[in-house]
């Protein structure tokens, strides 16, 4: 199906979004941490982000009013799977989340707020606030989120949505992760509780809910951005969008099995 955005329609856009929190992390602060298999997710705070084809360099506040500089580490972007994809591919350059994928989260936990959820948690280097935790319809007009094929400007730089981001086991390492496993253990594949966060009842599984656990995006234009920028979808006066028809499983395949036109 074709769906044809014109000017009028380009003009109802919702107002842009913010950059609410940017990070990074080097491969050594990560094996310090616990490496593969025990560091968690969130990654170093910083004030600004270089983003460059392939990945992120951070700017961190130090010790006494210094600064210093993180080139971030993505460990499957770098090593690849065998099962998915090559090593060294720059679709998966940049990761984001949005603020109401937090609150989704932890309204689903606890929304008492006794379980915290922080921000950074879920390993984004881009946390926005403004769009909606889960993907939206491609092509429609009520387009007002993420979706694959999204196009989207976060400071001067300019990033296309390549994939929803797919939870793993290092999600056991959050302080969270033993309630989380009491409410959807027991729905988890296979029995298995320790893969809570592939129960179809988790807003985590990316593909019941493709958004919540953020996204993957490549670079078309290298850019920086700092917190408090803007962040906007970025949409032409007529825009056609080919889509099938299971849109929202589709908004959470890798890119190339969705064909987008300009």
């Amino acid at each position: 199906m074709k769906v044809k955005r014109n000017r009028e329609e380009a003009e109802s856009d919702p107002p842009p979004w913010r950059v609410v929190r940017l990070a990074a992390r080097d491969r050594e602060t990560r094996k310090k941490q616990g490496g593969t298999m025990k560091s968690k997710q969130k990654k170093v705070l910083c004030e600004k982000l270089e983003i460059i084809k392939d990945g992120c360099k951070g700017t961190a506040k130090g010790l006494f009013f210094t600064k210093y500089n993180i080139q971030d580490y993505n460990h499957y972007r770098m090593q690849g799977d065998s099962r998915k994809f090559e090593a060294g591919t720059m679709d998966r350059a940049v990761s984001i989340s949005t603020v109401s994928a937090y609150d989704t989260l932890q309204k689903a936990l606890d929304h008492t707020g006794k379980i915290k959820v922080e921000r950074g948690d879920l390993g984004e280097n881009i946390l926005i606030d403004g769009p909606p935790a889960t993907a939206t319809t491609v092509g429609s007009k009520d387009a007002s989120g993420l979706f694959v094929g999204a196009k989207i400007r976060v400071g001067s730089a300019l990033l296309e949505v390549t994939e929803a981001n797919n939870p793993c086991y290092r999600f056991n390492t959050q302080s969270w992760a033993p309630h989380a496993k009491e409410i959807w253990g027991n729905s988890a594949p296979d029995g298995n509780c320790a893969k809570w966060f592939k129960s179809p009842q988790c807003p985590l599984n990316h593909q019941v809910n493709p958004g919540v656990r953020g996204w993957l995006a490549r670079v078309v234009e290298e850019g920086e951005t700092r917190t408090g920028d803007q962040a906007q979808l970025v949409l032409g006066e007529e825009e056609e969008v080919e889509q099938t028809e299971e849109v929202v499983p589709d908004a959470a395949r890798p890119f190339k099995k969705q064909k987008v036109k300009k």
